[in-house]
């Protein structure tokens, strides 16, 4: 019915990443699955889903997941396929790091018009997530 993990990549504190589509299929010879419901641990969440109530033998469905994370650590979680016809709920992990970051600059600067200047900003990552910036 379900297989594999979803990981998703480092995602800001207080953002949502991509959504990352996931397939349901019903495998079960002339069995309905009815009273369908799935449901995404904290710190992940359904979006686009196309399941509803039931899902037909031989039908397949899909729903996305995104993560949002609350805090800047690695997650894990579960996506959870109930149904009154399942003898136990079908899952798939989830993982997802949440990275965020502070920035402090070494105090104001005066540059004259036309000139350059060198300004030295420090990032520092917050909960132990190792943290690289490009600046373009």
């Amino acid at each position: 019915m379900l297989s594999g993990q979803v990981n998703f990549p480092a995602t800001g504190v207080g953002t949502a990443s991509n959504a990352i589509p996931v397939t349901i299929s019903n495998t079960r010879p002339a069995v309905s699955l009815d009273s369908l419901a799935l449901t995404a641990s904290a710190g992940f969440k359904l979006s686009g889903n196309t399941c509803g109530t039931a899902l037909a033998a031989g039908a397949t469905c899909t729903t996305s997941v995104v993560f949002a994370p609350s805090n800047p650590s690695a997650q894990t979680g579960t996506l959870t396929v109930a149904s009154s016809a399942l003898g136990a709920n079908a899952t798939v992990p989830l993982s997802g790091t949440g990275f965020d970051f502070s920035i402090a600059g070494a105090g104001p600067q005066t540059v004259a018009s036309g000139q350059t200047a060198n300004y030295t900003l420090t990032l520092t990552p917050t909960g132990g997530v190792p943290l690289a910036i490009t600046f373009q």
